[in-house]
């Protein structure tokens, strides 16, 4: 029983470890939730690498929830593979600086985080 217990934990505190969230919007506010994706691939500034991710919703805003460092930014790409032209949003960041509309015309995002 206590093998259980203990991989439950070890299970528990993985999932867990997650750098930041991206959370996706129904409305053009940042208001009605749609869905989220966890991220846990975000690199220290500086450092490089490709830690990108390609995704698609037809959602019409998004920003960037719970970051588990001292900042974390996003840059979310109009083309996949995180090339071209970006809007960058910081987590946490008050109000609207938080919030990009027309998250439906993003196809791939990358984030940094200072520790």
């Amino acid at each position: 029983m206590q093998f259980s217990i203990f991989a439950l934990a070890i299970l528990a505190s993985i999932a867990a470890a997650k750098d930041l969230q991206v959370t996706y919007f129904a409305d053009h506010h940042c208001k009605t939730y749609a869905r989220q994706v966890d991220y846990s691939s975000s690199q220290e500034f500086g450092i490089g690498g490709n830690n990108c991710i390609n995704v698609h919703y037809p959602s019409l805003s998004l920003k960037v929830e719970a970051c588990a460092h001292e900042t974390c930014t996003c840059l979310f790409y109009y083309s996949q593979n995180c090339n071209g032209e970006y809007a960058t949003l910081k987590a946490n960041a008050p109000g609207a600086l938080n919030c990009i509309q027309n998250a439906k015309d993003f196809n791939s995002f990358r984030c940094f985080h200072y520790r």
